[in-house]
């Protein structure tokens, strides 16, 4: 086949045929186009990452140097005033 009856098929098969060449991103939606669901899981995996090295940091640093977690306030115990008691002068 000559390369101009191979042009002359090929332009007739896409115009008996429609829209075959259209690349497949057409049929893709906008955030698989710009990959944001590709940007969205590694953003949630670089959070996950963060939060867990920040909490085995501080269980070391906790171990480490022998910090107490803080006691609310609720569940400190306070001291109880004594109550004075007034002497009776006689």
């Amino acid at each position: 086949m000559s390369p101009v009856d191979e042009a002359a098929y090929w332009v007739e098969y896409v115009l008996k045929h429609g829209n075959v060449l259209q690349p497949a991103s057409v049929q893709m939606p906008f955030y698989q186009i710009y990959m944001l669901d590709i940007l969205a899981a590694l953003m949630g995996a670089c959070f996950l990452v963060i939060i867990v090295a920040k909490i085995v940091i501080q269980k070391v640093f906790d171990l480490i140097f022998g910090r107490k977690k803080s006691i609310k306030k609720s569940e400190r115990q306070e001291p109880k005033k004594q109550k004075k008691i007034k002497s009776k002068k006689e």
